[in-house]
């Protein structure tokens, strides 16, 4: 199986599979398939010591913290880059023809292109194309493409 069909595999049904992919990525030493995950992301397998998955849901509260066993500096990471379940959700952006379970919302905490703002990214993984950025507090639209030609 190559990335492309792996990845594909892997986000078919938008994230409604998520807490089985962290049952797989926690017992990864025993799991093929989180190894060859892990492996795409970049790590060597023999240099890991541990990994930790856990499902977050789209929006995290600093308060609730502790509930995921998540420090400040992961929940600032994890904020920057969460991408929300972008399955029922926004596709009158959406103007490429890749299929539905490649396109995703994404919420960036502090966007540096944006002013320091916590944008909203309608995107699509596929063409590796956003389509539309929007303000989270004010959903005002910051970037819309206007053509798309594929």
């Amino acid at each position: 199986m190559d990335k492309k069909e792996l990845g594909s595999m892997t986000a078919k049904g938008g994230f409604a599979n998520e807490k089985s992919i962290c049952k797989k990525f926690n017992s990864w030493q025993n799991d093929i398939e989180a190894q060859e995950w892990l492996k795409i992301m970049s790590y060597t397998i023999d240099k890991l010591k541990s990994v930790k998955a856990i499902q977050v849901p789209t929006r995290i509260k600093k308060s609730d913290l502790s509930k995921f066993e998540i420090d400040e500096e992961e929940y600032e990471a994890l904020m920057k880059f969460k991408k929300a379940d972008a399955q029922n959700n926004k596709f009158e952006y959406k103007m490429c023809n890749c299929p539905r379970e490649f396109w995703e919302i994404i919420i960036v905490d502090s966007d540096e292109n944006y002013e320091d703002r916590t944008t909203i990214y309608y995107h699509c993984d596929y063409c590796c194309e956003d389509f539309v950025v929007k303000d989270f507090e004010t959903e005002k639209i910051l970037f819309q493409k206007q053509t798309y030609a594929r």
